[in-house]
């Protein structure tokens, strides 16, 4: 299914709309509002489809609206990357890493990493599950998935999430 139909949305939707459009189908189907393990599961799925619909739609609504695209091969599109999420100039990193259709153990691991750098606990999570269902002898991985399962209970007490808020807000850095 195509990404912006995931979404309820037409091919030419603004940045804004997607974001929008995210939330709103989010809370509907976030896995922590079902208490039934075999509706949590489903919802889990469904949150991991919204996620990726979400991403692929703001990559496309970002190619569209940028005229000078460069391709480059796989591995200079992943070293751009790497190199953006050491800026910490996370949402491009993102972007570099969309351009890249093979996705291995190590694309997943830097997604996950960049979507901890964004805040997005729960995206990073998957990300990182992904990296230790195909290599389960890394110990990284399940570090990282441990890192991310922490940082997104942490971050759904109230304080923080005002913190995260006020952030976002103002732009400004919080200390965690």
């Amino acid at each position: 299914m195509d990404a912006f139909e995931t979404l309820g949305l037409k091919e030419n939707a603004l940045e804004e709309d997607i974001r929008k459009a995210y939330h709103a189908l989010a809370k509907t189907c976030h896995p922590d509002l079902f208490t039934d393990q075999a509706d949590q599961a489903a919802a889990q799925e469904k949150m991991v489809r919204l996620n990726l619909a979400y991403k692929e739609a703001l990559t496309r609504c970002v190619k569209n609206r940028t005229s000078h695209y460069v391709v480059q091969s796989p591995e200079q599109a992943m070293n751009m990357a790497r190199a953006l999420f050491e800026r910490r100039q996370y949402d491009r990193a993102l972007v570099q890493l969309s351009h890249i259709t093979d996705k291995t153990t190590e694309w997943f691991a830097l997604e996950g990493q960049i979507l901890m750098g964004m805040g997005q606990y729960s995206s990073a999570l998957q990300a990182f599950k992904i990296c230790t269902k195909n290599e389960p002898h890394v110990r990284q991985y399940h570090e990282w998935c441990l890192e991310a399962a922490v940082a997104m209970r942490k971050h759904q007490k109230l304080h923080y999430r005002i913190a995260d808020w006020a952030k976002g807000l103002f732009g400004k850095k919080s200390g965690n």
